[in-house]
């Protein structure tokens, strides 16, 4: 897998808190306040809105319970789908998805531009070669070209937002 820029690997590729298959927030960040001699402490727990538990043939009753996202997938880093699954309408869920989920995760983004700016990478990777075989298409590094542009702008813009106060 091609590096990716280190924003989208870190809150996205990597997060155990966004699902990799549709990038939905699957975990959310909860705390356990202090008392007597523990210490508070932060943990992730299971997104009931995107999440469902269900139940499956196992060896052992304690594995027949697992955690399934919307969309399928067991795990935050389970892909169900491979670049040859995705079109445009598909990709245009996926990078829904990964941004709500960014600014959910507290990330200041400029959603047009980093819309744009996927849309225009996914475009330009999903062009075909001369013999019209399609070539491949990393979704990922479109859309971390995405997330990497609406960073970007909106950095700008908080600066730009600060220096005319």
């Amino acid at each position: 897998m091609p590096e990716h820029p280190s924003e989208y690997q870190e809150h996205v590729l990597n997060a155990p808190d966004v699902c990799s298959n549709c990038f939905r927030l699957v975990r959310v960040e909860r705390e356990r306040p202090a008392s007597g001699f523990r210490p508070a402490e932060t943990f992730y727990a299971r997104n009931q809105a995107t999440t469902s538990v269900e139940h499956a043939p196992a060896d052992t009753v304690s594995e027949s319970e697992a955690v399934f996202c919307a969309c399928g997938a067991e795990s935050a880093f389970d892909r169900i789908w491979s670049w040859r699954d995705v079109n445009r309408e598909r990709f245009h869920e996926l990078l829904k998805h990964l941004l709500r989920s960014a600014e959910r995760k507290g990330l200041s983004i400029a959603r047009q531009p980093a819309a744009a700016h996927a849309l225009a990478s996914h475009e330009q990777r999903h062009e075909r070669d001369d013999a019209q075989v399609r070539v491949e298409c990393d979704v990922d590094a479109a859309l971390a070209d995405g997330l990497l542009a609406g960073l970007r702008v909106a950095n700008v813009r908080a600066g730009a937002d600060a220096t005319t106060v």
